[in-house]
């Protein structure tokens, strides 16, 4: 799934129907999950990708729970 050429980027990834939506509700997260958690993890994976190194989960900031 790619953005349409004039969608906004952030309602593409952060929109009631974006990919981050789509996420939480695929892997049954409760509506209460802050999306500002996956957009971190995202950010944190594109890191490694532009430095050429493994992604580890451990890398992005734990605040608890699960």
């Amino acid at each position: 799934m790619l953005p349409h050429k004039d969608q906004n980027l952030h309602d593409f990834w952060c929109g009631k129907q974006g990919i981050t939506s789509k996420i939480t509700q695929d892997l049954g997260l409760p509506k209460s999950f802050k999306i500002a958690r996956l957009i971190a993890i995202f950010e944190k994976i594109m890191e490694c990708l532009t430095n050429e190194i493994e992604f580890d989960p451990a890398m992005v900031e734990n605040c608890g729970g699960n």
